[in-house]
């Protein structure tokens, strides 16, 4: 793990500044180590103070890196323990005293889910792709969080600016509203077939997000040079310096507007109808 450290760093004016910490934030050894070391601590100190088994308090932590979950009972043990190695909690940010809880973004009151719907970008002032994208989510979040009238309000406000879009099943590579209700997949008026002799199969018509290598996005030689490489691999993974994403019009099989794997008997049945 020292070997793959970073052990020093560059800054832009050429000089090389060692490094006292283990890894920055970023490293790919820095959240796996974070977790490791928080939780051993955690439950070596609520073995210390409590004298229960180990196996058994290993089940009552729960470690993601800098985030944390005990049950309250324990708090204020592991508040003892890690000051004593350098590790310190953000009050701020540490619910262990009310009905509030907060971890990994969600929000829940008493057991329930509180977590706001936040809209990040104003899909209405341009026609970036990421915007829709980010419009499209907002509308299933709003659905599922019980705001169905505004859900509905959104998807208007999409439709009226991008044309109509339809309804796909919940991981399908298809952009459209998302429908839990396999019966509705069927027959859609808004998507166009054809029966593609090659596959023996049934085709629709619809829109589909790739991402894509921009080169004229890359701000130096070396950064060109890297786009050129993903470019070249027709890699899935891009460096946002220098990625575009486009949605494009694509002839796809008709059983794209639901995923692949389902456990739901009901969805299962969907997609042999679709094939």
């Amino acid at each position: 793990m020292l070997a793959l450290s970073t052990n020093s760093t560059r800054l832009p004016n050429g000089r090389v500044v060692a490094m006292k910490k283990f890894a920055p934030m970023g490293s790919s050894l820095c959240f796996p180590i974070m977790s490791v070391v928080h939780f051993a601590l955690g439950v070596a100190g609520m073995h210390l103070y409590t004298g229960q088994p180990i196996k058994a308090l290993a089940k009552k932590l729960y470690v993601y890196g800098d985030d944390i979950i005990v049950a309250s009972e324990h708090v204020d043990t592991l508040f003892k323990v890690f000051p004593q190695f350098g590790l310190m909690f953000n009050e701020g940010k540490s619910f262990r005293k009310g009905p509030f809880r907060e971890s990994c973004g969600y929000d829940a009151f008493k057991g329930s889910n509180v977590s706001p719907q936040r809209l990040k970008k104003r899909f209405l002032d341009s026609q970036d792709p990421n915007n829709l994208r980010s419009a499209i989510a907002m509308e299933v979040n709003l659905r599922d969080a019980g705001f169905k009238s505004t859900a509905v309000m959104l998807k208007r406000i999409v439709e009226s600016r991008w044309g109509m879009f339809p309804l796909v099943s919940r991981g399908s590579s298809v952009l459209g509203w998302v429908e839990d209700d396999p019966s509705y997949l069927f027959e859609q008026e808004c998507l166009k077939r054809r029966f593609h002799r090659p596959t023996q199969s049934v085709q629709i018509r619809a829109r589909v997000v790739e991402t894509r290598a921009d080169c004229s996005m890359a701000g130096s030689w070396e950064q060109m040079m890297r786009a050129n490489l993903h470019t070249l691999k027709s890699s899935t993974r891009l460096d946002e310096r220098f990625q575009r994403i486009d949605i494009l019009w694509r002839w796809m099989p008709q059983s794209a507007l639901v995923p692949l794997r389902v456990s739901d008997p009901d969805m299962a049945r969907a997609i042999k109808r679709l094939r």
